[in-house]
């Protein structure tokens, strides 16, 4: 008789270099509680998911441009993110009928948060950044509006685009 499992525990880690002298090393743990005896199908599951999640985590943080400390002196406060809109304008947006959307269209892209097989660029995981920590969600960045979307089960798992609107002179 083989003994009961009842916790699966999953962990990994990454060490990557950043520039000519900084390294930068990530750890994650994953518990899951097994009380319920999972199948050994079940449980091979389980493990396979929790660890490509790590593996989802730390292939993020590898693409998310690390800085090193600021010195005081250097420190500046600003509300605005410092996104290249050029950059953001060349990710793969997509319209609503699900066509590649010209710079300036209204369109969406897959939140990176959610997705494990999406390679984002880092000008895309700043974006979420500044969504999540603008006002209501919705961020302004020169002629576009960018904020979450998804229903239901879906929610915030993509980012929408449209165009700002302005009042015209009569």
């Amino acid at each position: 008789m083989s003994p009961k499992i009842v916790k699966l525990h999953v962990e990994k880690g990454l060490t990557f270099q950043v520039d000519d002298k900084t390294w930068s090393k990530s750890a994650y743990r994953l518990e899951a509680d097994l009380s319920d005896g999972p199948s050994p199908d079940e449980l091979e599951k389980l493990r396979l998911d929790l660890s490509f999640k790590i593996d989802d985590w730390l292939g993020q943080e590898k693409h998310i441009p690390q800085s090193k400390p600021l010195q005081p002196e250097e420190v500046v406060r600003s509300d605005i993110p410092q996104l290249d809109l050029a950059e953001l304008d060349e990710c793969p947006w997509q319209t609503y009928k699900k066509q590649p959307a010209k710079p300036g269209q209204v369109a969406w892209i897959k939140n990176p948060t959610f997705w494990e097989h999406f390679d984002a660029t880092p000008v895309l995981w700043e974006l979420v950044k500044a969504v999540e920590g603008a006002k209501d969600q919705k961020l302004v960045l020169g002629d576009m509006e960018y904020n979450f979307g998804g229903k239901d089960d879906m929610k915030d798992r993509f980012i929408n685009r449209k165009p700002v609107k302005t009042e015209s002179a009569r």
